[in-house]
């Protein structure tokens, strides 16, 4: 449904430029610092953990009946391909980039889920802050 999703909209609106994201930071100093609470670690970090780790891994581990975690890697590449989709704003290298950190966090999560999502809540935040304040030094 994503991806179908993602194509309609990339059908009417454009798909969006490689880098498109990054490249419509602010410039300020306040606005950026900002920007990093409220959009990297308030919407991205705990939403799209919540979201894709927290529900969707869950329910694909419940739908594969998996009490074993037999079949971790199979729901962490399936969550890890619709993640990475989820970011066509960074080009398809990007998608692959994100999609490849998705797998590894959906990994963690599925081993060590005990520790909940705040582990990975807290990579993710850590990941994007430093790649956005990269490209703001820069």
């Amino acid at each position: 449904m994503q991806i179908l999703g993602l194509l309609v909209i990339g059908f009417l609106f454009g798909n969006p430029e490689s880098g498109a994201a990054i490249d419509h930071q602010p410039t300020s100093l306040a606005g950026f610092l900002a920007d990093i609470i409220i959009n990297v670690w308030i919407v991205t970090a705990i939403g799209e953990e919540f979201i894709f780790r927290g529900i969707i891994i869950n329910r694909l581990h419940a739908l594969f009946n998996d009490n074993n975690n037999q079949s971790l890697y199979l729901i962490s590449g399936i969550q890890a391909i619709w993640f990475g989709m989820a970011h066509p704003s960074q080009g398809f290298l990007g998608i692959l980039i994100t999609g490849l950190i998705g797998f590894v966090l959906g990994v963690y999560f599925l081993k060590y889920s005990k520790s909940g999502l705040w582990p990975l809540i807290i990579a993710h935040g850590v990941i994007d802050t430093v790649v956005l304040s990269v490209t703001f030094i820069v």
